[in-house]
């Protein structure tokens, strides 16, 4: 195997089944919403891209799937420069899962905001 692709995607086991109880405990969560079943179960109609600001389901999805990233990335042995800038300034810790990334984040940014200059340059 390419050393890049083993460095980039190999997880022990241990954490792939952390991960996939935690996407199966999402999944599980998200049918008990009624919100989520309902709107599963409407018809595809092809539109505008909704605004996730006025739209709480999309909202939701929105920014569960942004956390899970950050909490992806910190997690993994390679990471890109604006997920250590994030990791450094807010205090994220391998093993933080996507509700102690979104807690830390908001926690931080609400206190400090974020500038420019918190961004990590090569």
């Amino acid at each position: 195997m390419n050393n890049w692709l083993r460095k980039e995607f190999w997880r022990p086991p241990e954490r792939f089944n952390a991960q996939f109880k935690t996407f199966i405990d999402r999944l599980f969560s998200r049918l008990r919403d009624e919100r989520h079943v309902e709107r599963a179960c409407s018809p595809f109609v092809p539109s505008t891209m909704p605004e996730i600001w006025s739209d709480p389901v999309a909202w939701d999805e929105f920014s569960e799937s942004f956390f899970e990233y950050i909490s992806y990335r910190v997690n993994m042995t390679s990471k890109p420069l604006v997920i250590k800038s994030i990791q450094e300034y807010c205090n994220l810790k391998e093993g933080d899962d996507w509700k102690d990334v979104k807690g830390k984040m908001e926690k931080y940014i609400g206190q400090y905001g974020w500038h420019n200059d918190n961004w990590k340059e090569r």
